[in-house]
This record gives C-alpha cells, sequence and structure tokens, in this order.
C-alpha cells in the first residue's frame, strides 16, 4: 500500500492485480493515495486485523506440532 500511495518502484504488481480484481486503471499524474483509496473500496477489500506476526507464527508452530505431515519441505 505504501508503495502506491508515494509512487515508488514496484507499485505495478499490486495496481495490475487491482485492476484484475475491477477497479479502474490509474490515470497518469493521479495521486496514489487518491487511487488506492478507491480502488480498494471498488474491489470490495476489507482490512484484516490480528494479533500480530510473532502471535501468527506461534500459531503454525503450534499446528506443525500436532500435524508434522502439514509441514512439508520443498
Amino acid at each position: 500500500m505504501s508503495k502506491v500511495r508515494n509512487g515508488e518502484r514496484g507499485r505495478g504488481g499490486v495496481e495490475r492485480r487491482l485492476v484484475a480484481l475491477g477497479a479502474r486503471p490509474r490515470d497518469p499524474g493521479e495521486p496514489g493515495r487518491t487511487w488506492l483509496t478507491e480502488a480498494l473500496h471498488t474491489v470490495g477489500a476489507q482490512g484484516v486485523h490480528h494479533g500480530g506476526h510473532h502471535r501468527f507464527c506461534g500459531q503454525l508452530m503450534r499446528v506443525a506440532a500436532l500435524r508434522p505431515e502439514a509441514i512439508t519441505a520443498t
């Protein structure tokens, strides 16, 4: 989101994905913040709150301990 808002390098993939989901393409010179707000609303994106990355990793470790077959090396 930060790359799109600030017009930084690497934002193209996010913009293409949002357009593929139904957002209109960003106009040349259009502020990223304005476009991103509209695009997220158009595609029906919703924020997801979680307890943080460390809590998520802890949950994965518990799952791995209970179901070692769920964790596979590639």
